[in-house]
């Protein structure tokens, strides 16, 4: 996310800035801490944004961790008992001099108990729409870019230590932050968070690294810029395994329960994180599936051996009409559009 040019409005607006706000973390306030060093001149814009979060009826001391922990327990060991008003301990998290009846005060207690509750296992999901691409950072810092038609899934709160967990459909370009378990001084692999991608039956195990993956329909494809990842497919009793290199692409086939491993250039498979579509010889069947996952428009081939046409080049992503006009040019092709469908017919050559 650029936060260049955000003023106070848009840093309140901000989901990821709120958090750092009301459920400070390592991560997040490692990451705003350093970009307020760096931004000095948003120093007063990012203080009234906080002074505007803390005012919409949120305390300034939020519940951390290890409290929600011990509340929660306290909670599930007494929802058979008699409410009582509140202990020292718990009281404490509320303003001094903050005066309410020991009843009303234990079924405060207990709905706040039970927002946290449903809070902490609450699912986060940000989608795109035909066209659109989003960039967005999760709750460890990691950058996640999400491609036209894509949609993600993950907690909204996640624990320091625990294993990093995120669904996808459509595809997605993720740049993972290391995060080392609690305690854990060693450099080795073992010492970090894992961090999980799930896209159906496939699994996508990663510790810090850039890679996209796409997952559309009957296939995932898998490309590794940088960094080492581990693909798993869980199949009744049998489990398959590959570990991935950068500039190595893997797919893997539903129907078939296949994973399949190719060298590629990165750059050609994330081209459309900077508003690209790049297209590596592909047929033009291939290519109107990324039309479709891409705009949402169908295309329909009138003559046979049209689809399996090959084309090499690349073009703006928010121009389908130059891509549409090359086609046409190259493959003296008529291209008519009916609603959301794109009806391809291969034009008769006259001979003169």
């Amino acid at each position: 996310m650029d936060y260049q040019h955000f003023d106070a409005a848009a840093f309140a607006a901000d989901e990821y800035f709120q958090q750092w706000v009301l459920l400070p973390g390592e991560a997040n306030d490692h990451f705003w801490q350093d970009w307020v060093t760096a931004n000095p001149e948003k120093s007063a814009a990012i203080e009234e944004a906080r002074q505007t979060v803390l005012s919409l009826g949120y305390r300034e001391h939020p519940l951390y961790t290890a409290e929600i922990r011990k509340i929660k327990a306290h909670v599930m060991g007494n929802l058979d008992k008699e409410v009582t008003p509140a202990s020292p301990t718990v009281r404490s998290l509320y303003p001094t001099g903050y005066r309410i009846a020991a009843s009303l005060t234990g079924l405060l207690l207990l709905s706040l108990i039970a927002w946290m509750l449903l809070k902490d296992q609450s699912y986060a999901t940000r989608a795109t729409g035909y066209g659109e691409i989003k960039e967005f950072y999760l709750p460890d810092s990691s950058l996640v870019v999400l491609n036209a038609n894509s949609t993600l899934k993950y907690l909204k709160k996640w624990e320091e230590t625990g294993t990093r967990k995120v669904w996808l459909e459509g595809e997605a370009f993720f740049h993972v932050r290391k995060q080392r378990h609690e305690n854990d001084e060693s450099a080795d692999a073992p010492g970090f968070a894992k961090f999980i991608v799930y896209a159906e039956a496939l699994t996508v195990e990663v510790l810090g690294t850039e890679f996209n993956v796409n997952h559309r329909e009957d296939q995932t494809e898998v490309t590794l810029k940088s960094g080492k990842v581990k693909l798993a497919v869980q199949n009744g009793q049998s489990k398959q395994e590959i570990e991935m290199q950068p500039g190595e692409l893997v797919k893997f086939a539903r129907q078939s329960q296949l994973m399949e491993k190719t060298s590629v250039d990165p750059a050609t498979r994330t081209a459309w994180k900077e508003g690209l579509l790049v297209f590596d010889h592909l047929t033009l069947r291939e290519i109107a599936g990324r039309l479709e996952d891409t705009y949402g428009v169908q295309v329909v081939f009138e003559n046979a051996g049209l689809a399996d046409k090959r084309f090499k080049g690349f073009v703006p992503a928010g121009n389908l009409d130059m891509l549409l006009k090359a086609f046409s040019k190259l493959y003296n092709i008529k291209i008519s559009q009916k609603g959301k469908t794109l009806i391809f017919q291969q034009v008769e050559e006259v001979s003169g």
